[in-house]
């Protein structure tokens, strides 16, 4: 199931998910950055590099000529960020789109586990949360843990590569694999 775009989807989310807070579209976009997020560990998980993963981290700013405070570029934060990357890589709205619809909307009996832990999070009379990149399920967790394993080459299309031009994330994952293995401690 396609999206058009993020926006749908927020909306989607908006009415059939968070129908029950003050604002609705603010919740759905907060789960939003969740998926983003989670789908982005168990990728770096299922290439068995999470040990050497930090999700979040502050950004600094870089200088740029091009970019002002006042600048109508709306393509301000995508240049900043390319020129102070190595790697830049984005997720496509089709792949957060299948991310949900697979494991959220119609989710395979296996994933049910996955499901559940996100409804428990997110309901009106929920009690804790159980579904973010710090805190989730034991059986969700298997359950994505099995999913990225098995979707490893649908997934990998989730993404775009915006830096460097022409390369994809298998060469990501065997730099980041190289980086992994190097001995450190020697060098510093």
């Amino acid at each position: 199931m396609g999206y058009d775009s993020v926006d749908k989807l927020q909306n989607i989310l908006a009415s059939e998910v968070f129908h029950y807070t003050n604002d609705k579209k603010k919740a759905a976009g907060r789960a939003l950055g969740t998926f983003v997020e989670l789908i982005t560990y168990y990728v770096i998980k299922n290439w068995n590099l999470e040990t050497f993963a930090s999700i979040e981290r502050p950004l600094p700013e870089f200088a740029n000529s091009e970019i002002t405070h006042n600048s109508e570029n709306q393509n301000k934060e995508l240049k900043v960020l390319a020129q102070s990357y190595d790697w830049l890589i984005f997720l496509t709205d089709n792949g957060i789109g299948e991310f949900i619809t697979d494991l959220l909307i119609k989710p395979k009996k296996e994933n049910k586990p996955i499901k559940e832990a996100f409804k428990k999070s997110y309901n009106e009379n929920k009690k804790g949360n159980i579904f973010t990149k710090v805190k989730i399920d034991y059986y969700a967790d298997m359950a994505l843990t099995n999913y990225f394993k098995q979707n490893e080459a649908k997934i990998k299309l989730w993404f775009n590569v915006i830096t460097p031009k022409n390369k994809d994330l298998s060469e990501l994952r065997n730099e980041l694999f190289l980086l992994s293995n190097k001995k450190w401690w020697e060098i510093y």
